[in-house]
């Protein structure tokens, strides 16, 4: 068994929720290597991630760290045409993660004016 192999076997092994949390983790501790899509052996698993996501949104959709997702890895998330989650439970969710990275917006949308939408189309 190849290296790769043997690490995809031990990530299938893994629960979702996990995998998820050490991706965040790497990625606020830096730890490029782990992150990043640039290294080829590392598109494989990659993919492996990019598969559970498609299957298992709820596992970061639901995650107390999606509010701390940067903007480039939750907009790769949301632009996905397999994603198994209801459009309405995408967009209330990507509203709390914006609310949560700009405290001036209201928290009750039916206030919200154009000029609201706009800052979190900023963002």
């Amino acid at each position: 068994m190849s290296d790769i192999s043997m690490h995809l076997w031990w990530l299938e092994k893994l629960e979702n929720s996990f995998i998820f949390d050490l991706l965040i983790k790497s990625n606020e501790l830096e730890l490029d290597e782990l992150t990043s899509c640039k290294i080829k052996n590392f598109k494989i698993i990659q993919d492996f991630c990019n598969d559970i996501i498609s299957k298992h949104p709820n596992t970061i959709f639901e995650s107390e760290n999606f509010l701390s997702l940067p903007e480039d890895v939750l907009i790769s998330i949301i632009i996905r045409d397999n994603l198994k989650l209801e459009e309405g439970k995408v967009w209330e969710r990507v509203i709390q993660w914006g609310k949560a990275k700009n405290l001036t917006l209201t928290t009750n949308l039916t206030e919200w004016t154009s000029d609201n939408f706009l800052t979190l189309k900023g963002l």
